[in-house]
């Protein structure tokens, strides 16, 4: 009975302190969200004008901090890149963690500056006419830190709008390489995001 009794009150007790106590942390999370974004843009690769399109998956904190994963896809046009003038194309892609605040999401207008870090890998196609490509082995693996700044637009609760300028600094990892593109160039793409923000 004594024994009984000593464990009751351990438990009343236990139960008492856990709804009593707060935990004390930096960041206190009181709200979560996410959102799914697609993504469209233009850049450079070579001085040459290219397209990117792109999808993020992206977790919020408390309406302002938000973390995930970007992935984009780059394409150029034809360029007189390979002997006797023979037309190719740069192809691949990029994508690695984002990280993206934002800066009075509550307003109709307000910023968000982003950083991304991560990997990527460019390549080359040969045309040889309309229908046939022939694959070189020609590649770029590489990896990338990126900046950027977006201006966002509340649309409704659950949609938003986006434009965004962001600048690729980019290191080489295969050194064997026999191209090294250049891509440490500024990027302006358009997003449409979903979500509960």
């Amino acid at each position: 009975m004594k024994k009984l009794l000593i464990l009751i009150l351990l438990i009343t007790f236990n139960v008492t302190y856990s709804q009593e106590y707060n935990q004390h942390s930096l960041i206190k999370v009181k709200e979560r969200g996410e959102y799914l974004a697609l993504s469209y843009g233009m850049t450079k690769v070579n001085d040459i004008t290219s397209g990117i399109i792109g999808i993020r998956m992206m977790g919020i904190t408390n309406h302002t901090w938000a973390m995930g994963l970007s992935v984009n896809g780059i394409f150029t046009g034809k360029e007189p890149y390979l002997d006797n003038n023979r037309q190719a194309k740069y192809f691949g892609g990029y994508g690695g963690f984002l990280l993206q605040p934002t800066i009075f999401s509550h307003w109709v207008l307000h910023l968000s500056p982003s950083a991304a870090i991560g990997g990527g890998w460019l390549g080359l196609y040969e045309i040889q006419d309309d229908n046939y490509r022939t694959y070189t082995d020609q590649e770029s693996i590489f990896g990338y830190f990126q900046p950027g700044l977006e201006i966002e637009m509340n649309v409704t609760e659950t949609f938003r709008m986006a434009f965004g300028v962001h600048y690729m600094m980019k290191y080489n990892i295969n050194d064997w390489s026999d191209i090294d593109p250049k891509i440490d160039e500024l990027s302006f793409i358009i997003y449409l995001k979903w979500g509960r923000f």
